[in-house]
C-alpha cells in the first residue's frame, strides 16, 4: 500500500474547506477566423454615398472603353454551392376514361347523307352517348373527296411522315452499301497474295449530292458521342471568289443526302464540336464571326453568336478549338484568326 509521505493533517483540511476562493470572469479580445466583405450595401449605411460614386465612375469608364480595339469583356466563374434536391408532393390531377363506339349502320348514314349534300346536324352527329364524334372533315377524308392538294400537304407536312421516310430511305442505302460499310467499320485481314506490294487504298463511299456541286470543303469534324456524324463546312478561301456557306451533317448511314444543312451568310472556315457536351457545334466563317450551334434543335439559330462589342474578329477564323477547364468548370471555346488575336 502506497502512503504519501507528507500526510495532510485534519486540522489543514478542514482549514482548506473553510477557504474562500474568488473567481473572475474576464472578456478576451475577438478575433476572427473568417471575413468575407459584402457586395451590398444597406440604404442607411454611412458608405452607401461612397458606393454609389464608385459604381457611378465605373459604368462612365466602361462607356468610354466600348468600341476601342484593345477592349474586350472578361468573364469570371465561380465555383456553385453544392445543389441539394428537394421533394414535394402534390395531390395528382384527377383523370376519367371515356371511350366512344359508332355502329355499322350510322357510319353508312353518315356517309350517304355526305354524298346527297345534306348538312349534318349536331344533334342527328351526337345521337346516343356512345357514338361518334367525327366531322365533316373527317368524313371527306374518308370517301375520297378531299382536295388532292390539301390531302398530299398535310401528308408531306407530318412530322411523323418525315421521319417514317428518313428511317425508309436509311434501309434502302444501307442494302446498297451493307458490304462497304462493313468493309469500313471491321476491315479484314491483309491479302496474302499482295505481300510484297505496295499499299492499296480502295474508296469505299463519298459524302456527295446537288448541294455540294461545285462547293470547297473547307473544314470537318467528328462527333465525339456518335462517331457516325461528321460536320463538314463549306465555302471558300479567297477573298474574290467569296459566296455563301453551309455545314452539312452527314451520317455513314446514308451517304448520298446530309442529316442536316445549315446555310451561312459567308464561307465556312472552321468547325468543331464540344468534347464535353456533343451537341454544341462551334462554327467559325469567313467574316471573323464565330457561333455555336446546339444540333439537337431542328432549326438552324445560333445559341451563342461573337459580336464586336464582346472582341469579335476582323479577319477569316482558321481554327475553333474546346478546351477542357477541368471537372468543376465547363469547357471554353478557343479561336484563332489572321488578324493576330486568339480568343
Amino acid at each position: 500500500m502506497l502512503q504519501d509521505e507528507f500526510p495532510t493533517k485534519p486540522a489543514d483540511i478542514k482549514r482548506e474547506k473553510d477557504k474562500q476562493i474568488r473567481v473572475v470572469l474576464s472578456e478576451t479580445e475577438t478575433f476572427f477566423m473568417l471575413d468575407i466583405p459584402s457586395s451590398c450595401v444597406a440604404d442607411d449605411d454611412e458608405k452607401l454615398k461612397k458606393v454609389m460614386a464608385d459604381n457611378a465612375e465605373y459604368t462612365a469608364f466602361v462607356k468610354q472603353k466600348a468600341g476601342q480595339d484593345k477592349y474586350s469583356d472578361r468573364a469570371m466563374q465561380t465555383l456553385n454551392t453544392a445543389s441539394k434536391n428537394k421533394d414535394a408532393q402534390a395531390t395528382p390531377a384527377p383523370t376519367a376514361s371515356i371511350g366512344v363506339e359508332a355502329t355499322n349502320y350510322e357510319i353508312h348514314d353518315a356517309i350517304e347523307a355526305l354524298k346527297a349534300g345534306e348538312d349534318m346536324q349536331e344533334d342527328d352527329m351526337k345521337g346516343s352517348s356512345n357514338k361518334s364524334s367525327g366531322d365533316t372533315k373527317g368524313l371527306a377524308w374518308l370517301t375520297g373527296k378531299a382536295q388532292a392538294g390539301d390531302l398530299t400537304k398535310g401528308i408531306f407536312d407530318s412530322d411523323k411522315f418525315k421521319h417514317a421516310l428518313m428511317a425508309a430511305e436509311r434501309i434502302v442505302i444501307q442494302n446498297l452499301y451493307h458490304e462497304k460499310q462493313r468493309a469500313y467499320r471491321e476491315p479484314g485481314p491483309a491479302d496474302p497474295e499482295s505481300k510484297g506490294r505496295g499499299a492499296k487504298l480502295e474508296e469505299l463511299f463519298t459524302f456527295s449530292c446537288p448541294l455540294t456541286k461545285d462547293r470547297t470543303v473547307t473544314c470537318m469534324s467528328w462527333n465525339k458521342l456518335n462517331p457516325d456524324l461528321l460536320a463538314v463546312g463549306y465555302g471558300e478561301f479567297e477573298f474574290s471568289k467569296q459566296t455563301d456557306g453551309m455545314v452539312l451533317f452527314w451520317s455513314l448511314k446514308n451517304p448520298e443526302f446530309p442529316q442536316k444543312v445549315y446555310h451561312m451568310e459567308c464561307s465556312v472556315t472552321s468547325v468543331a464540336f464540344a468534347n464535353k457536351s456533343p451537341n454544341l457545334l462551334a462554327v467559325g466563317l469567313y467574316d471573323g464571326t464565330v457561333g455555336v450551334y446546339d444540333v439537337r434543335k431542328p432549326e438552324d439559330k445560333r445559341v451563342l453568336e461573337s459580336s464586336f462589342t464582346s472582341g469579335k474578329h476582323s479577319d477569316a477564323v482558321w481554327e475553333v478549338v474546346w478546351v477542357d477547364k477541368g471537372t468543376e468548370r465547363a469547357e471554353a471555346l478557343v479561336s484563332v484568326s489572321s488578324d493576330g488575336r486568339v480568343t
